[in-house]
C-alpha cells in the first residue's frame, strides 16, 4: 500500500532534481496526498512544511493539534494561539533552517494573503509551484486510489438512480441538489467533489447552472451533474433527462452528444494524445453544425481534485497512459432553449479503458 510518507519520499527525489529546499503546503489535495490531513482553508494560518532533507512539521492553530497527530505521520506540530505567536514561530523556523535564500515550492492554491506574508518574511527566497513536484505522481493512480475512485463512481450511479425517481413536477432545482447531497452523506460521502449542478428547462443551457427555486415542469429537459467522494477521491457524472415528452430537436441533439461521447470514449487507450479525444468529440458535433455550441473541453482528469491532469482539450498535449483517470463530457448548449451534456468517467488500462461510471446511450424519460 502506498502511504503518505512513502509519497513524500518520492517527492524528495523531485525536490533534489529541481533544487527545491522546502515544500510549503496550504490546505489542499496536495496536503492530503502527502500528509493525510485535509482541513478547510481559512484565515487561520495552517501549513505543513517539508524539506528535501526529510524534515517535516506543521504550523497550526491549537484547535488542530489533535487532528494532525491523529491523521498524519507528522508528529512535530508547532502550535500558535495568536497572530504574534505565528509570526514568532515562523521567524524561528526561518533562522533554524536557513530559509532566507532558499528555493521554496508553495502550494499553487495558497491564498495570496499568506504568499505575501511569506515573501515579506523571506524576500530573497526563490518561490515556485508545488504542483511541479507532485503532479507527475498524482496523474497515475495506484491500485488503492483506483479502488476508491471505483467506489465513488458506483456511489454516484446509485444516487443518480435514486434522484431520477424523485423528479416530480413542482420540485425545485435547489431541492434536487439538496437531495443529491443528502443521499451522498447518507451513504458515507463526507464531501462532494464540487457544488452540485441541477438545471431545468432553459437553465440547462448554462453548463454550470447554479441551482435555483425554479420548479420542474412537464416537457422540461433536466441536467444533473454531481460527484460524491470516497476517501477524498472524486467521482463525476452528468445525465440529461426528459420530463415527459421531448421535442424532435432535443432528441436529435441528445443523439449527437451521445455520438460525440462514444467516439471519444471508445478511443481511450495508452499513447493517444488528449487533444485527439477532443478532436473526435468535437468532430462529431461539428458534423451536424453545432460546433459553436460546444463551449468547453471534452473532459478532464480527476482524482483528489475534480479538475486535474490530463485535460481533454484542443491543446491537450499529454499522451494518455495506464493508471490515468478522466472524464468524457461533450455538450451542446442552445441559448434560451436547452442544453444537453453526457459525462462518464474512465480509467485507462493497458488494453484500453474501464468505465468508472456507465456509458448511457439511451434517452431517459421520467
Amino acid at each position: 500500500m502506498d502511504t503518505y510518507q512513502s509519497r513524500f519520499n518520492k517527492v524528495i527525489k523531485n525536490m533534489e532534481k529541481k533544487s527545491v529546499d522546502f515544500l510549503f503546503l496550504f490546505p489542499s489535495a496536495n496536503m492530503y496526498y502527502l500528509t493525510g490531513f485535509w482541513p478547510q482553508p481559512e484565515e487561520r494560518a495552517i501549513f505543513s512544511i517539508l524539506s528535501n532533507k526529510g524534515d517535516s512539521f506543521f504550523i497550526a492553530p491549537e484547535m488542530y493539534e489533535e487532528q494532525i497527530l491523529k491523521h498524519t505521520w507528522i508528529k512535530d506540530v508547532k502550535i500558535w494561539k495568536t497572530k504574534v505567536d505565528f509570526e514568532g514561530i515562523f521567524d524561528e523556523l526561518v533562522k533554524e533552517f536557513k530559509m532566507h535564500k532558499a528555493n521554496i515550492a508553495i502550494e499553487d492554491r495558497t491564498w495570496a494573503d499568506f504568499i505575501i506574508r511569506i515573501q515579506n518574511k523571506i524576500p530573497n527566497s526563490k518561490i515556485s509551484l508545488a504542483s511541479n513536484l507532485i503532479k507527475d505522481l498524482r496523474i497515475r493512480k495506484t491500485e488503492e486510489e483506483i479502488m476508491f475512485m471505483k467506489k465513488a463512481g458506483t456511489l454516484a450511479e446509485e444516487i443518480m438512480k435514486k434522484i431520477i425517481e424523485s423528479l416530480d413536477i413542482g420540485i425545485s432545482e435547489l431541492e434536487i441538489s439538496g437531495l443529491i447531497e443528502y443521499e451522498a452523506r447518507k451513504k458515507g460521502s463526507k464531501r462532494m467533489s464540487f457544488d452540485t449542478i441541477a438545471s431545468f428547462g432553459q437553465n440547462s443551457a448554462n453548463p454550470h447552472n447554479e441551482p435555483s427555486k425554479k420548479k420542474l415542469r412537464k416537457g422540461d429537459i433536466i441536467m444533473i451533474d454531481f460527484g460524491p467522494r470516497c476517501n477524498g477521491y472524486c467521482s463525476d457524472i452528468t445525465r440529461t433527462i426528459f420530463k415527459g415528452k421531448s421535442t424532435k430537436k432535443a432528441e436529435n441533439v441528445f443523439k449527437i452528444v451521445a455520438e460525440a461521447h462514444d467516439r471519444a470514449a471508445s478511443a481511450i487507450k495508452p499513447g493517444i494524445k488528449a487533444s485527439e479525444l477532443d478532436k473526435l468529440a468535437r468532430g462529431a458535433i461539428s458534423k451536424y453544425g453545432f460546433e459553436k455550441f460546444f463551449i468547453h473541453g471534452t473532459g478532464h482528469g480527476l482524482g483528489l481534485d475534480i479538475h486535474e491532469e490530463p485535460y481533454i482539450k484542443k491543446d491537450g498535449s499529454i499522451k494518455l497512459d495506464e493508471g490515468m483517470t478522466l472524464t468524457i463530457e461533450p455538450g451542446i448548449y442552445l441559448p434560451n432553449e436547452f442544453g444537453i451534456r453526457i459525462e462518464s468517467s474512465y480509467l485507462i488500462t493497458d488494453g484500453g479503458y474501464d468505465a468508472l461510471t456507465s456509458n448511457p446511450r439511451d434517452l431517459i424519460f421520467v
